[in-house]
């Protein structure tokens, strides 16, 4: 008797420590959530450039293939200024991406 109640405690046990050592799921940004984060994420990176309210205002980010993507571009002379910011669902691993596309043509000398 002794040694069947042993049991079904080691396995209760066990069962509970299973189930309390999944780690909690990260919840997942809203699009609002997602836009003050990108915008956040790239005064950080470029605001010193463009200013820090240069990014206010933008367009919403889009959840493509489960990454939040967001862009801004700005023209700037002969060319547009791109910023790219990627990251997953619930704001972890950001990139911050900076792109310089020119309308010049080089001609070698």
């Amino acid at each position: 008797m002794a040694t069947r109640a042993l049991i079904t405690l080691s396995l209760l046990a066990l069962l509970s420590g299973c189930s309390a050592a999944r780690p909690p799921a990260a919840a997942a940004l809203s699009q609002q959530q997602a836009h003050i984060l990108a915008e956040r994420l790239a005064t950080a990176a470029y605001g010193r450039f463009f200013g820090d309210a240069a990014f206010q205002h933008s367009r919403p980010p889009q959840l493509v293939s489960g990454q939040w993507s967001w862009l801004w571009r700005r023209g700037s002379g002969q060319g547009d200024i791109e910023i790219g910011v990627t990251f997953a669902q619930d704001g972890s691993s950001p990139v911050v991406d900076y792109q310089c596309l020119g309308s010049a043509v080089y001609i070698p000398r």
